[in-house]
């Protein structure tokens, strides 16, 4: 999975543990994408339960929300949506579409890492408040 690094998170390889030094984020702070610093700003955040990343551009908007739940004692889903808000011109059509195709296979590393890291917790993770 690290392979797919270059094309996301500028380039750095993805955290294979919980970091506790990266787990305060609040609202404005951001979550470089790019090596200039660039990247999602926290639009919004309820610890615990849903986080909402944004990236504003002159030609567009790309926002991603996480939002965890618990079905059922023990359980713990969560729900991602990103969406994608451009003014169609020749420039950004192909752009968005190439967010589209890249953006499957980044979300599905993305939750398989988180998985990983989620499983990997002795008490089978934090449990929701």
């Amino acid at each position: 999975m690290v392979q797919l690094d270059r094309f996301d998170n500028g380039g750095h390889p993805s955290a294979r543990r919980i970091v506790p030094e990266l787990q305060d984020l609040a609202v404005g702070d951001v979550m470089a994408t790019s090596r200039d610093g660039a990247g999602f700003v926290v639009e919004a955040i309820d610890p615990g339960r849903s986080l909402v990343l944004v990236i504003r551009q002159p030609d567009g908007v790309v926002s991603a929300a996480f939002e965890l739940s618990a079905p059922s004692p023990g359980r713990t889903r969560l729900v991602t949506r990103l969406r994608l808000q451009v003014r169609p011109t020749w420039r950004t059509l192909p752009w968005a579409a190439a967010i589209d195709a890249g953006d499957f296979i980044m979300f599905r590393q993305m939750m398989l890492g988180i998985r990983e890291r989620a499983e990997a917790v002795p008490d089978g993770g934090a449990r929701l408040p």
